[in-house]
Formats: C-alpha cells, structure tokens, sequence
C-alpha cells in the first residue's frame, strides 16, 4: 500500500473517496489519523501520537525499499546485495539492531524479483526478450533458437567464452557421466568393420535431429529419402518437396555443428526421381548453410548405383566396365609384363622420340625398365 511521511511518522492509506484520502498510522496501537487530497496534500491532522517518532524504523524501510529495487533490476545474488547497501549506509546503531539479516528479507525480495521474471511458457511459440538473449556486454546469448517440429523447440543459450571452454575441454562432466574426447588421426582402413562400427555408434542419435524419420544406419554414408505427397497436383508435390528438402538441410547443418562433424558439401548431391514425364524446371535452389547442393542424375551408395530411372542398368553398365578393365588389366600384365596403361604407353614413346634422333632402335630396348 501507498506510505505517506509526515515528521518521520509513517502512514498508510486506508481508503480514499472523489476528493479525500484517508491515512492512519501504521501502528494499530496509534490512533493518529490524517486527511490528505488526492494529491496526497497535506489537509488535517487528527488525534495526537502516544509514542515517539520511530526513526529506526523509517531507515530499515529506506534500506529495504533500496535492496528490493536493486534486486528487481540488477541479476546481482540478493546476499550480495544486502552487503552491499550495508557497507554504504550510514546507520546508527538503533537502526542497525532493528535492521532485518538477509535471511529474514530474503523471502520478500526473492518475491518482489520473481514478479518481474517472465513465467516459464507452457507453448512452443513465444518471444524471447532481448534481456534473456544478450549478457552483459550486449554480446549474443542465444546460441540456437530452432523449431524442430511444431511441438519441438531448441533453445541453447551460451556466451563465446563458454563455447571456447567446452570445445577446449578434454573431459565432460554431464549429468554424473564423463565424456573425454579423443582424436581419430586417420581413417580406418577400407572394408574393415571399425570405421562404420564407431559411425554408427558416434550418431546413434541421428535421427532425434530430423522431424518424422526413421533412422537406418549402414556402414558410414547418409542418405535421406523423401516420399511425395499422395492425391495431389504433381505442381503442389514439388512444392511441398522443395520446402521439405530445405528444412532437412537446416536441420543437418545444425545437426553437424552439434556433432562436430563437418559436411563433405562435395561429396554431397540430391537426385530427383519421378514417374512423370518430365522434371522441375528450374530445379529447386537447394542450400545447406552458405553452400548450394547440386542436382545429379545417379549416386552410388553402399557400393549400388542408383539412378533416377531406379533401375538396374547404371549397376550393369558400371559392372560391364569395371569387368572390361580388368580385363584389359590382365592382358596388358600378360603380354607387357606390366600392371599399368601408362607404362605401357611410355615404352612407345620413348622409341618415337629416340627414332626422331636418329638413334638405332636396338639401343632402345633399356628404356623398358
């Protein structure tokens, strides 16, 4: 309730009519009342005070009313606080055995701060005030604030110097659970069930990154495929697959990040496949980060060619081929005595070019070796 202070004794209002505002002394034992306007001034005085003023008792009310205002717009721990205040006032010694500890004000304090906090949002969709996404030094905050789903939203609040001090961390303490980091300074070796075994088990939780996906982790590669929607215009599908597409490539950029796995954006393609009898023209812009992701007409993926007919020809033509030079490999080893085209074709040239010099041919026979 409104204070009013008239020769160091305290009032509060008691009622107010259109013209008049009734105060009485704060003291029940005191039947001192007063008649202010509505602009609190000063009208008449009734009755007179049985005791004398309580001075002690108006510096503790500075002293609180102090601390509560730094509580409610400083984030400084309110035992701080109350330190603070008590080490620049100047009180008597009356008013510092009558003053309150911080144990004794707390509670009111911790109250008067949690009224201006916001409540914790019961829905997905809501605002984030710049106080709770900046520090101190106005630097960024809010690391991450991402809609997973409609029901799903990631927030990650950190400063720079945090990050810095996690990622240069070799141990993690989280939840009674270490974790130490180690590095993999190479590649395992090709057809060996190490590698895809510690893929496997690094991002065994893929999936929870990607909205509605059912994860199938074989050996060390990621493919994502995307069904369109039935009973709708083939316009609307591609549409509707464009902004899929997108959202599948936000949602592994910030999975990588999290992982600390980068993209091989090279490495990385989509291919669109139909059975109408024509394509998206233009082909959907397709960007994952900063990066744009090229269309291709065939990939191969766990050692199968796939191609946007999805049939069986890009495997038989790669095998016919991969048969055809291995061939050729065998009988250029049989009747050259060497495994290579190139070396092979180096001999010739350098009879070609000795020939030139007019050199006899037999003294050309040590350019074999």
């Amino acid at each position: 309730k409104p204070l009013l202070l008239i020769d160091e004794y305290v009032f509060k209002l008691n009622k107010n009519t259109t013209t008049t505002k009734y105060w009485i002394y704060t003291l029940n034992e005191c039947s001192a009342k007063v008649h202010t306007d509505l602009n609190s001034q000063f009208i008449k005085i009734f009755d007179d005070h049985n005791h004398f003023p309580e001075k002690e008792q108006l510096e503790v009310r500075e002293f609180r009313e102090k601390v509560k205002q730094r509580a409610i717009h400083e984030t400084t721990p309110i035992p701080r606080i109350y330190d603070e205040e008590c080490a620049k006032a100047m009180l008597s010694n009356a008013t510092i055995a009558a003053l309150p500890s911080e144990r004794e004000m707390s509670s009111g304090i911790n109250n008067a701060r949690r009224a201006i906090t916001p409540t914790i949002p019961t829905a997905q969709l809501f605002e984030i005030p710049d106080l709770y996404s900046k520090t101190l030094s106005k630097n960024s905050f809010l690391v991450v604030d991402k809609m997973i789903t409609r029901r799903q939203r990631i927030l990650l609040f950190s400063s720079s110097e945090q990050l810095k001090m996690l990622f240069g961390a070799e141990t993690i303490l989280m939840d009674g659970t270490c974790s130490r980091w180690f590095p993999i300074k190479r590649g395992g070796p090709q057809g060996s069930s190490l590698t895809p075994s510690v893929f496997i088990t690094y991002h065994s939780d893929m999936s929870d990154a990607f909205p509605m996906a059912m994860s199938f982790l074989f050996a060390d590669d990621v493919a994502a495929t995307m069904a369109g929607q039935m009973g709708i215009k083939y316009t609307d599908q591609c549409i509707d697959l464009e902004k899929r597409l997108a959202s599948f490539f936000d949602n592994l950029e910030y999975y990588s990040v999290l992982s600390v796995q980068p993209i091989n954006y090279k490495k990385t393609h989509a291919m669109w496949t139909a059975r109408a009898v024509s394509y998206p023209n233009p082909m959907p812009i397709l960007k994952c980060g900063e990066h744009i992701i090229s269309w291709t007409n065939q990939f191969k993926y766990l050692g199968y060619w796939i191609s946007t007919k999805l049939g069986w020809s890009s495997l038989i033509n790669y095998t016919l081929l991969k048969i055809r030079q291995r061939t050729t490999l065998v009988n250029t080893c049989k009747y050259a005595g060497v495994s290579s085209n190139e070396a092979t074709n180096r001999p010739f040239a350098c009879v070609f070019y000795m020939s030139e010099k007019s050199i006899p041919l037999s003294s050309v026979g040590r350019f074999y070796f």
